[in-house]
């Protein structure tokens, strides 16, 4: 997702897949899981939010409002009420149109939970329709201090209703000016229909993004410098629905809203070597 101000806003440009190349290759909690690549890995379950209450814990998140134009050229206004709910064990986020208005919600742990290297997972359902665009992702905390986006931003899944059928992961940085976009997608034929996990391994030397166990983008720099390494500090964690925009477009298909994205849980591990 794109930001400005306190999350900047960046000029969206879908590019090629660059050198760093697209390598393509239950519900209870576990105290530990194994698994990255074919390297075992032990890790323990550090935080997380099973959303199994029936408000959001804003001991952990904050609800952001801002207006339609606020990042991207987005349509909707983001909302606290009305769009946000914790129900049937999940978190649901709810993209409608009141009269004229698109309205939806947007979150993030700013200030509250933070994170540097690890195993963060989401258990998700997104929306479907053109024009929507549901994000899971992660941003710097120096953001207010260096901007974006030299505070850089870790994208695990985003989706826009043009391209159904595909999710993307995205790492974003002051490397050409944040224009650039290092990316890697995946087709999931069943994203709007079942829950699927999407799941960054963060560590001081490599980033990988798995659809379920599936390999999607690996971000590994062989020379790491501020510019394309910003990710050796903490990040926050931002879940949001927004509605149009410069990537998705501007047709949106009314007929199908509401549309919800739904996140059964997050939870972050680290690594136990």
């Amino acid at each position: 997702m794109w930001k400005n101000n306190t999350e900047t806003s960046r000029i969206i440009v879908l590019l090629a897949l660059c050198s760093y190349g697209l390598h393509c290759s239950s519900q209870s909690i576990p105290d530990t899981i194994s698994k990255r690549d074919s390297v075992s890995t032990s890790w323990n379950l550090i935080w997380s939010d099973e959303f199994n209450g029936s408000v959001l814990d804003t001991t952990n998140w904050n609800i952001r409002e801002a207006k339609p134009g606020w990042v991207n050229n987005e349509l909707q206004t983001y909302v606290k009420e009305g769009t946000i709910a914790v129900k049937d064990g999940s978190l649901v986020i709810t993209a409608k149109k009141s009269g004229e208005e698109y309205l939806s919600g947007r979150i993030n742990s700013y200030g509250k939970q933070w994170f540097q290297y690890g195993k963060i997972e989401f258990r998700a359902k997104l929306p479907k329709g053109n024009g929507l665009w549901p994000a899971l992702w992660m941003l710097g905390n120096n953001i207010e201090k260096v901007g974006w986006p030299r505070c850089g931003e870790l994208d695990i899944m985003e989706h826009v209703g043009k391209t159904q059928n595909t999710v993307y992961a995205t790492v974003h940085n002051k490397m050409a000016h944040g224009a650039h976009e290092y990316h890697g997608s995946l087709e999931v034929a069943s994203a709007s229909d079942a829950f699927h996990r999407y799941t960054m391994y963060w560590d001081a030397e490599k980033i990988d993004f798995y659809v379920d166990d599936t390999l999607s983008f690996s971000y590994q720099p062989l020379e790491k410098t501020e510019e394309n390494w910003p990710y050796d500090q903490p990040f926050y964690l931002i879940i949001n629905l927004a509605v149009g925009g410069n990537w998705p477009g501007f047709d949106i298909e009314d007929e199908l809203l509401p549309q919800t994205l739904e996140v059964d849980y997050v939870r972050v591990y680290q690594s136990n070597h």
